[in-house]
């Protein structure tokens, strides 16, 4: 028997929008993120837009929210595949400069750039590596049992701004190559 409870259609149509608006920024970027604009292709008028996501903030928080949550959803299915502490880590590396090489690195740079002076998008970052961070922090301590709480957390620092500086070094060009040298690079920052 399923519990699940039915989406209304308040959720669904709250769900195409948030699609739809993804989609949008991701192929026309930050400056076509018109609500207007956005109503019309969802075919609805700009009030009923708003009634789901009261301003352009309000929506591209709900857009940013669901790509985080679907990143940790991916890392969380990838990492239980990994028996050993290195494999995951190394699964974490790969998963993650992978999506963001891709249409998810176009969401999570306009959150990061909206970050830097709003806080809303600063609460949206924090709490998505917040996340990350607590998918890192146990591998770490598996790799480099008995350190301190704060080496655990610096080294979990690290190991993601060298996985958010990738994508950017690979500049949209595939390279499995380098995405393993940065993993073996979080591997050795892991293990101290």
């Amino acid at each position: 028997m399923n519990n699940k409870k039915k989406p209304s259609k308040g959720e669904l149509k709250r769900a195409e929008v948030v699609l739809l608006s993804r989609h949008t920024l991701v192929e026309e970027g930050y400056e076509a993120f018109i609500l207007r604009d956005i109503a019309k292709r969802a075919g609805m008028t700009l009030g009923n837009l708003q009634y789901y996501f009261p301003s352009k903030e309000s929506l591209l928080a709900a857009v940013i929210t669901a790509e985080g949550e679907q990143d940790r959803e991916v890392l969380a299915a990838m990492i239980q595949t990994q028996t050993t502490a290195e494999a995951q880590l190394s699964c974490f590396c790969h998963a993650i400069i992978r999506r963001w090489r891709g249409n998810s690195g176009r969401v999570f740079t306009t959150m990061m750039f909206l970050a830097q002076e709003n806080p809303v998008f600063k609460a949206i970052y924090k709490d998505l590596y917040d996340h990350f961070y607590a998918a890192l922090i146990p591998i770490l301590e598996r790799l480099d049992p008995n350190q301190q709480k704060a080496t655990y957390t610096l080294r979990a620092l690290l190991i993601t701004s060298l996985i958010d500086g990738a994508p950017i070094q690979l500049a949209g060009k595939h390279s499995d190559d380098f995405i393993t040298l940065v993993a073996e690079e979080a591997l050795r920052i892991g293990a101290g």
